[in-house]
């Protein structure tokens, strides 16, 4: 039997803990891939040359871009005709306490460590792809294309995320401009370096914009319909899972190509004939597919799961 003095010393201890906690649960955005998910494909949410943000820091195959990151800060101050990143330490050390709340797991990392030189070089590997920023003639990411497709792929990975906030506060500061245009740099990356035809962009709510949680909430949300404009009410109170292809076949079904359609999701079914838009498969259709379900998953439940049901529905083999 325990004696008093351990039940006083077990109980201080809780007590304390209670004293310290607020009480509430905070929103977190960045999570760690539940097992369930990821033993399906270990790799698909591993990054492979870059890490940012707290989780996959100090893994040795990619501490190669931990140079690189440095690089790209010198580069972007000496553009900047500045000597120091002063500025941006201060601005980053105020939204280092929100930033750390947006991740699941603990950050053991200096805000100077997971914000600022991970956003800096999205940054300012963005302006090189898409504007006149000059490139180093060195520069490894260039140099390769190897390099430049496996670090673009890192960019939108579940666990590989910055806080949307930080990437558009530390534009507004290195451009001097409205952080909106930032959004419309990332988008303009989606669609020429990483997407073929998930679908067409969505034209998002500038005014919602804070609402964006990172880059691939933000590649989420412009490419899957509104959550909130409801279609047609479906019959019925339960899903049901459809039959396989060849079981519709031969229950007279016919199956077409959908002519014209860039997007996914408009998949129709009129007079027995299911209509189904072309999808292109690349090396990094899984892994992007992958990390849009995991997204998915751990967001609102009152947000659709668009891109899940898609792969559903093509699962039914």
């Amino acid at each position: 039997m325990e004696s008093s003095s351990g039940v006083e010393h077990v109980s201080i201890c809780i007590d304390g803990k209670l004293a310290r906690h607020s009480g509430l649960f905070r929103e977190r955005c960045i999570f760690k891939v539940h097992e369930k998910l990821r033993k399906l494909n270990p790799d698909a949410y591993e990054p492979a040359v870059l890490a940012i943000g707290p989780y996959h820091r100090g893994k040795i195959n990619l501490q190669g871009m931990e140079e690189v990151k440095l690089q790209y800060l010198k580069s972007l101050l000496a553009r900047k005709e500045e000597t120091s990143a002063k500025k941006y330490v201060i601005a980053m050390r105020e939204l280092e306490e929100e930033a750390r709340e947006c991740y699941a797991e603990p950050v053991g990392l200096t805000s100077d460590e997971f914000v600022l030189l991970d956003g800096c070089f999205i940054i300012e590997l963005f302006l090189k792809l898409l504007t006149d920023v000059a490139i180093d003639e060195n520069d490894p990411i260039f140099g390769t294309y190897w390099m430049g497709s496996l670090l673009l792929l890192d960019l939108i990975l579940f666990e590989n995320q910055l806080p949307f906030f930080v990437l558009l506060k530390l534009y507004a500061l290195i451009e001097d401009t409205k952080p909106e245009e930032f959004v419309y740099i990332a988008l303009t990356f989606f669609a020429f370096f990483l997407i073929k035809n998930i679908a067409k962009p969505r034209i998002l709510d500038m005014s919602s914009i804070h609402e964006v949680q990172h880059l691939l909430d933000l590649l989420h949300r412009s490419r899957c319909p509104d959550p909130f404009v409801r279609t047609e009410k479906r019959k019925g109170s339960e899903w049901e899972r459809i039959q396989c292809a060849s079981q519709l076949v031969k229950s007279g079904i016919k199956f077409e190509k959908a002519e014209g359609s860039s997007n996914l999701f408009d998949i129709t079914c009129s007079k027995r004939t299911l209509k189904i838009p072309h999808l292109t498969i690349e090396d990094r259709t899984e892994p992007l597919f992958r990390n849009l379900i995991a997204h998915e998953q751990y967001s609102d439940v009152n947000q659709s799961c668009y891109i899940t049901n898609y792969c559903f529905l093509m699962d039914c083999h």
